[in-house]
């Protein structure tokens, strides 16, 4: 599922197949037990994205259309890091990505056998003109 700049689909976390035994405390995790979560859940992320999330006017005006992926690491205290594209739309709408990330509040931690752990999270956006 994804999101639309109007707020109409939405986004999804990655996969959870397989845990990892990690005796680093500062790994990060693929997959966890738990995974991190937004303050307030999926639905508070999927309107936080919908409300700051602008379409790039020169995107707009180019007609560029389609989905950026982002990955970044949920940290053990829950502060976001890391932020990378896995798939590039075009620069601006990468950057409006990138910048709304960045603006997120500081999540619920991930957790593998009860404690906290790092954690990456990989957020689909689509943009779509109507």
């Amino acid at each position: 599922m994804f999101l639309d700049v109007n707020g109409q689909s939405i986004p999804s976390s990655g996969d959870s197949n397989s845990f990892q035994n990690h005796s680093d405390p500062n790994a990060i995790y693929k997959t966890v037990e738990q995974k991190p979560e937004f303050p307030g859940g999926q639905d508070k992320l999927f309107k936080f994205l919908a409300s700051n999330i602008e379409y790039p006017k020169n995107a707009k005006k180019n007609n560029i259309v389609g989905r950026v992926v982002a990955q970044f690491v949920v940290t053990k205290s829950g502060v976001i890091n890391n932020i990378q594209i896995t798939r590039s739309l075009s620069p601006e709408c990468d950057a409006e990505v990138i910048r709304v990330i960045k603006a997120m509040p500081t999540w619920k931690p991930g957790t593998q056998s009860g404690k906290p752990v790092n954690v990456y999270y990989t957020l689909p956006v689509s943009f779509k003109l109507q």
